[in-house]
């Protein structure tokens, strides 16, 4: 495993100033359970979408009746908990990072195939009317609007979180989930509209109001439920990164250190220290003149007599030499 790859073992954890290293034990325990709560969000909310579908559809217009809408809503009762599947979704990939996003999403596809098929031997019995089901096509079409949205979304997600640098949580959610629910819910609409025309055989123009209010309700209450959850999303991210000694980026080569040493702390990754960089295409620094003052504030008669008496300091009179001869030998010298 590399460092860039965010299936996070415990034995690596970024560490905060302020909290203390936890032991893989602590960190495992940790990770593990709070990816299996949001997985559990995530899954629970896909399955709910095909399995009530259509049992039940909501009329926006009675709901609101002193609202004028210009142009039908019916709201299926299995929309009501899909947009918490999408919340917990950027929360992993927020977390985690697109691979483990990615694996939920497929799992989540594989859960949504298993259901239909579910359904569609529960439609194939008859009940004490004699008369058989019909909740296939859109348990399909939900399917279909779950897989294409999350994936839309998880790739949208990623790329807004490489090129904003781990920042604007807020805007990286907005516009990843716009992008996703417009593409689910086209989806939907397709495979609903080929499902009325080819199988049901009703009216093309009849078809398309009807699947089009479904998608247009879908699509404007999950928006709407995108728009209301941005503020917990932003605020639960924070501390959900510190408690799990998560990093911001991929890039963050030394952010995480390895596993815990016997004294329970960790040996970060060293950082390379700049190199110093002298340039050598300067001018040579210019001389003082005969009497001009230099950068230490002396001129050059001043600075002679300094060092004069500097070599005189610590030269040492010889056998029979006289003070005279030490000065000139200090001159000399000097």
């Amino acid at each position: 495993m590399t460092i860039h790859d965010r299936w996070l073992l415990p034995s690596r954890q970024r560490e905060y100033p302020s909290r203390r290293v936890l032991t893989e034990e602590q960190l495992h325990a940790r990770r593990e359970a709070t990816f299996l709560v949001l997985a559990g969000t995530f899954l629970v909310a896909v399955a709910v979408l095909p399995l009530l579908g259509m049992t039940r559809v909501i009329d926006l217009s009675s709901v609101l009746p002193d609202v004028e809408l210009p142009f039908e809503l019916m709201l299926p009762v299995g929309v009501l908990a899909f947009p918490l599947s999408f919340t917990a979704g950027c929360l992993v990939c927020e977390l985690w990072g697109r691979r483990r996003a990615s694996a939920l999403v497929w799992i989540g596809l594989l859960l949504g195939l298993g259901l239909v098929g579910l359904l569609a031997v529960t439609d194939s019995i008859p009940d004490a009317a004699g008369r058989t089901g019909d909740s296939v096509a859109p348990a399909l079409g939900f399917v279909a609007c779950a897989f294409v949205g999350h994936m839309f979304n998880v790739q949208a997600y990623q790329a807004l979180r490489r090129q904003s640098r781990g920042h604007h949580l807020w805007l990286r959610r907005a516009v990843s989930a716009f992008i996703a629910l417009i593409a689910g819910w086209v989806v939907f609409a397709l495979v609903m509209y080929t499902w009325a025309i080819q199988v049901a055989e009703v009216p093309s123009d009849e078809a398309g109001k009807q699947v089009a209010a479904v998608a247009l309700a879908g699509g404007l209450y999950c928006l709407a439920f995108a728009i209301a959850d941005t503020v917990p999303l932003v605020l639960a991210a924070r501390p959900l990164r510190v408690f799990l000694r998560l990093g911001r980026l991929e890039s963050e080569r030394d952010a995480y250190a390895e596993g815990p040493t016997a004294a329970g702390m960790t040996d970060a990754e060293p950082r390379k220290r700049a190199a110093v960089v002298v340039d050598t295409s300067a001018p040579p620094a210019e001389e003082p003149r005969p009497g001009r003052l230099s950068k230490g504030g002396f001129n050059t008669g001043e600075r002679r007599f300094f060092t004069e008496g500097e070599a005189l300091e610590a030269s040492e009179p010889g056998a029979g030499e006289s003070l005279n001869d030490m000065t000139a030998r200090g001159g000399q010298s000097a």
